[in-house]
């Protein structure tokens, strides 16, 4: 693992979900950067990998974000499940597996965070505001994952499958 950047990254991903996410709004919502982040690194890096960047990704934004403390964390899970899925898959291009898979994650980490939320006792507001919410914020996803994905295919490269004589 590359803990020396993976860590920091994360958490610097987290803080600008925090900070400056909400300043950047299109079509009326913001980009869901840590999933974007969580997808893109599980396609690339893998499962075991995905999974220990998502406590530190959920906590930051639970203790530092204004939300109660486990919403982000559990909305966050999906997408070690959907890396699971990936790992094990023999497909080779990647670049549209984070696509789809960024897709699947946004729209379920705006559920899962609103239910969360309202659990806590947040307002959830007019249900149909879900529905409306969801598709946008997983368009600004998927156009961010595209952006993100080759320079994080680049910078971290590809882990060497179980087996492979290749080197990484």
């Amino acid at each position: 693992m590359i803990w020396y950047a993976a860590a920091p990254l994360t958490l610097l991903v987290a803080l600008l979900q925090i900070g400056a996410a909400p300043s950047l709004v299109f079509f009326g919502v913001h980009a869901d950067l840590p999933v974007v982040w969580l997808c893109c690194w599980g396609v690339i890096r893998g499962r075991q990998e995905v999974l220990a960047l998502i406590p530190i990704a959920g906590l930051t934004i639970g203790l530092a974000g204004g939300e109660p403390l486990g919403a982000s964390l559990l909305a966050l899970l999906p997408v070690a499940a959907l890396a699971a899925l990936v790992e094990a898959s023999p497909a080779r291009g990647r670049f549209l597996t984070a696509i789809a898979i960024t897709g699947m994650c946004s729209i379920l980490y705006t559920f899962i965070h609103a239910g969360a939320a309202s659990a806590a006792g947040e307002g959830l507001g007019p249900p149909l505001n879900l529905l409306l919410v969801a598709p946008r914020a997983a368009a600004l996803d998927l156009i961010t994952a595209a952006l993100w994905f080759w320079p994080m295919r680049l910078a971290c490269g590809r882990r060497p499958r179980a087996g492979s004589f290749r080197r990484a």
